[in-house]
């Protein structure tokens, strides 16, 4: 919920009216551009406050986030209730929270960063990685995320201190205003208008899913740098309850599900269509596979170096088709997917075929024990934790 919106009108009270008009008089400000990298949940929020923010700046507020918070009330009340309280109650919950992500996510605690913020930030942790990612991790130059401690090192103890001395408090202090706020938030649902219900359930389910997911990453850590099983069981707790959550998300799909969320040829060079990664909880299974790769849940120690765990597991991604984009490139890619479908079960070898490009066939994750939402192994309390899973019909 921490969105473009927001964050632009923070730097645009940074920049000087004079600076644009005066100094350069050829320059003239005609529109702007909101740019949303794939597709969020919520984003109407986002588009609607944009709108309202090209013709009706907010000039006479002095705080950059008081002019922000009665955008939010006007359209609150304007499209999801006609209870004035309600509206005022509901924004105000939004507003704290996207400052609180905006703070966590993008700065981190300053005092514990140490001049390394690009390691401890919130989002460099919950944000999805994959083998682009990884290899930027390894050849610095070559790097276009936010730095985080690499998972697979966190099973070095010293690595592993970092984590917990700097990232886990910024984690664990999110996941805590998440939830406080998912819980305040839920209490106004009976005030929204009926026909409105539809946009406040899908910033619900964008809060659970940002807190399951800040979960799961915290609790992966704390697994492979200390050991404990209660921490895998809690991580995989979280990517279950969430995947109900994305499949509720997805039958309110205004278009039909394929177009956007299927393996299969689209106009991109991709493999799959632009939300699959969503609806295969990539990003969450691979985190999960490299966790208890690195340390199996089945030892009770571990080296310091732990299991070796390719920066190519599990891709797909096309390297060669998306680096070079000419004709008949898709003929090599072919040969490519075939040389990794053969010596994929090669032990040594797959380090490295996996490289080459994604599988032709559409993979499936899983685990063999798919957990309950009582599970009694793990330390999370349903209905405390995750009220609106758990209220919700």
């Amino acid at each position: 919920l921490c969105n473009d919106n927001e964050i632009m009108m923070r730097l645009f009270e940074q920049i000087k009216p004079t600076n644009i008009y005066y100094e350069n008089a050829s320059l003239v400000m005609q529109g702007q551009s909101n740019f949303d990298s794939g597709f969020e949940w919520g984003s109407w929020l986002s588009s609607v406050l944009t709108a309202r923010s090209v013709y009706d700046i907010v000039e006479h507020e002095s705080n950059d986030l008081v002019a922000f918070m009665g955008f939010v009330e006007q359209e609150i009340t304007s499209r999801l209730s006609r209870n004035k309280t309600a509206s005022i109650a509901m924004a105000r919950i939004l507003v704290r929270l996207m400052d609180y992500q905006y703070q966590t996510m993008v700065f981190g605690d300053k005092k514990r960063c140490q001049g390394r913020r690009g390691n401890c930030t919130a989002i460099a942790y919950i944000a999805g990685y994959d083998m682009y990612q990884d290899i930027g991790a390894l050849v610095p130059t070559l790097n276009t995320a936010v730095g985080r401690v690499d998972l697979r090192k966190a099973v070095n103890p010293e690595v592993y201190m970092f984590f917990e001395e700097v990232v886990r408090p910024n984690l664990l202090k999110l996941e805590e205003y998440l939830s406080e706020s998912l819980g305040l938030f839920i209490l106004h649902r009976a005030s929204v208008n009926r026909e409105a219900l539809f946009l406040f359930d899908e910033i619900v389910d964008a809060l659970n899913v940002t807190y399951l997911r800040t979960m799961q990453v915290r609790s992966l850590y704390e697994f492979v740098g200390r050991g404990t099983k209660t921490r895998l069981w809690d991580a995989r707790v979280a990517l279950d309850k969430a995947r109900s959550c994305i499949d509720r998300r997805q039958k309110k799909y205004q278009v039909p599900f394929a177009w956007v969320a299927s393996w299969s040829k689209n106009p991109t060079v991709y493999q799959y269509r632009y939300l699959w990664t969503v609806k295969s909880m990539y990003y969450w299974w691979r985190d999960e596979a490299i966790a208890t790769t690195v340390r199996s849940p089945s030892e009770s120690n571990s080296s310091k170096t732990g299991k070796f765990v390719s920066p190519c597991f599990r891709n797909i991604e096309n390297v060669l088709e998306e680096l070079l984009q000419f004709p008949r490139i898709s003929n090599v890619d072919f040969v490519l997917q075939l040389l990794r479908d053969t010596l994929h079960s090669i032990p040594i070898l797959n380090k490295v075929t996996d490289c080459l490009s994604a599988p032709k066939m559409e993979p499936s994750f899983g685990r063999n024990h798919v957990l309950q939402l009582n599970d009694a192994s793990s330390s999370l309390q349903v209905g405390v934790t995750f009220p609106y899973l758990n209220t919700r019909a």
